[in-house]
């Protein structure tokens, strides 16, 4: 779980509320269903989300879209181990191990993570950028 953090830095303060989104959203990766309710839940209307090296989509739509086929068939969800949180203006920062499951339980892959997760004045997520080693997901979508 992430420890509750407030700083204050310039002008800006951050309050614990990003850093509980940010826990609750990815406390809710174990299952699709729980997963894109959480999505459509702390994601704003213009959200922006990259996965460097991978994708970019623009808008929760094309978010939603992505997220939706990365969980698709026969997916159960993510086993998500958080290590580290700080947190520091409107920005949370984790580093997370993650394991996407399929249905039987079985590994499909697994990475460490490292995200940037922005906030807008609603308190929703409006930048999020991830940095993996891609190499498990190119393998992925280009089976040999």
């Amino acid at each position: 779980m992430i420890d509750s953090v407030t700083t204050t830095n310039a002008n800006v303060t951050t309050t614990n509320a990003n850093v509980t989104t940010t826990n609750d959203f990815l406390n809710a990766w174990s299952t699709t269903e729980s997963l894109l309710a959480a999505f459509r839940e702390v994601m704003a209307d213009n959200i922006v989300w990259e996965t460097v090296g991978l994708s970019r989509t623009v808008g929760l739509d094309a978010a939603l879209s992505a997220m939706t086929t990365t969980m698709g068939e026969p997916v159960r969800g993510f086993d998500v181990e958080v290590h580290h949180v700080a947190a520091v203006g409107n920005t949370v920062l984790t580093e997370r191990f993650e394991r996407l499951l399929a249905v039987d339980g079985s590994i499909i892959f697994e990475a460490t993570v490292a995200a940037v997760f922005d906030f807008d004045s609603t308190g929703k997520i409006s930048a999020w950028r991830e940095y993996q080693d891609t190499i498990p997901f190119a393998a992925m979508a280009n089976p040999a």
